[in-house]
């Protein structure tokens, strides 16, 4: 981690030397406080809305069957949706454009050529999958398409083919772009894109639904001292049962060794 800081800080400070590595590096870095602000931001207008007002009523009314109705989504669509969200997907994607232009630049003819072959292919994949879905859309898309008459077993048969043309023109693109010169900059922008748009929404749900997550905690707690109470009590009934069982079989036997013994005395 701290090579990477370092490496990442080295690319910014020579960011006039090379602009394009600079940027790059310093998109992650951005996308985190852009993150970190809309975060801070949800959680003011959060507050702002109630807080866990609607949380504390539904469980005051509805007691231990309001388990799994209190939870909201509160402002994590912010994160995504709002102005921070989007300019952090902004950056992101800005990011990934950076990425192939650096494979690019700093790649060899043959890896050109492929990272062309690569691109023109998911471009085209992707217009023939927007041509498809909206020709699947209606029967009269169908009727006036090359699927005209074509049974679900030949249109199966083109959407796994385009699939797999798809995934193994993005795999390639892929490892390209990792493998190339300034590939360690994919594991930057990863993090913080998973930093961005996974850790801080998590933790913003975390602490919107706070009241409801304690009390399914609470109510899951309970439901387990009570079933272990349960047990230990049917475990002394059963005991206490085995033992006046085993008295009462004790009982006839005193009674005949008392019965044998008589005689001889």
């Amino acid at each position: 981690m701290k090579e990477m800081l370092a490496k990442n800080i080295d690319a910014i400070k020579n960011i006039k030397n090379d602009p394009l590595i600079g940027a790059a590096a310093l998109l992650p870095p951005v996308m985190v406080v852009l993150s970190v602000i809309g975060f801070i931001v949800s959680l003011v207008r959060f507050f702002q809305n109630g807080a866990y007002g609607d949380q504390v009523e539904v469980i005051s009314s509805s007691g231990i069957s309001a388990v799994g109705k209190g939870f909201v989504t509160g402002t994590v669509g912010n994160l995504y949706s709002g102005v921070f969200g989007i300019l952090s997907l902004l950056c992101f994607g800005v990011g990934l454009l950076f990425m192939m232009l650096l494979s690019f630049k700093k790649a060899g003819t043959v890896r050109r050529f492929v990272l062309i072959l690569d691109a023109v292919v998911i471009l085209l994949v992707g217009i023939f999958g927007i041509y498809l879905s909206s020709v699947l859309g209606s029967e009269e898309g169908i009727a006036g398409s090359f699927l005209a008459g074509s049974d679900p077993g030949r249109i199966k048969s083109i959407l796994l083919i385009t699939s797999l043309i798809a995934l193994i023109s993005v795999l390639s693109f892929a490892v390209l772009i990792a493998t190339s010169e300034a590939g360690w900059l994919i594991g930057h922008l990863l993090i913080a894109g998973t930093f961005c748009f996974a850790a801080l929404p998590a933790a913003l749900w975390i602490i919107e639904n706070s009241v409801s997550i304690v009390f399914l905690i609470l109510v899951i707690v309970g439901f387990l001292v009570l079933t272990v109470a349960v047990i230990k009590l049917i475990g002394v009934l059963a005991a206490r049962r085995s033992a006046k069982r085993s008295a009462q079989k004790a009982a006839p036997e005193a009674e005949s060794e008392e019965q044998e013994q008589k005689p001889e005395a």
